[in-house]
């Protein structure tokens, strides 16, 4: 049973699904299907990207350093610079791949939820 629900703070893709479970009946829990890799993955950097600038935590800027080296970037960038580049994997902006992300796993609510 879970108490009493203030405010709400979701560390990433998994943290979300985890507490949905707890609340939610399966038959209408429409996350516990959605942001399988790598769609949760790119959801969960987006979020890396946001602390970064919410906090300028020495924490959060290692995190999203864990980021950018996971696409092999050697030089920290600000997230601007880094949204507004291009993917070398598929040659899309890197904005755009986050936004097609979120666009699929709203998609994959929707289609759950039957709308």
């Amino acid at each position: 049973m879970i108490g009493r629900v203030g405010y709400l703070d979701f560390k990433n893709v998994s943290h979300l699904k985890s507490f949905a479970k707890k609340i939610l009946v399966p038959d209408n829990d429409p996350f516990k299907e959605i942001c399988q890799k790598p769609t949760g993955d790119k959801i969960d950097e987006f979020y890396t990207m946001r602390n970064y600038l919410a906090h300028y935590s020495y924490a959060a800027t290692r995190k999203l350093e864990r980021v950018y080296k996971k696409e092999g970037m050697k030089k920290f960038r600000e997230p601007s610079d880094y949204l507004l580049s291009f993917n070398q994997k598929n040659s899309k902006r890197r904005t755009n791949v986050y936004i097609d992300a979120f666009v699929k796993a709203a998609n994959e609510m929707a289609t759950f939820l039957g709308i």
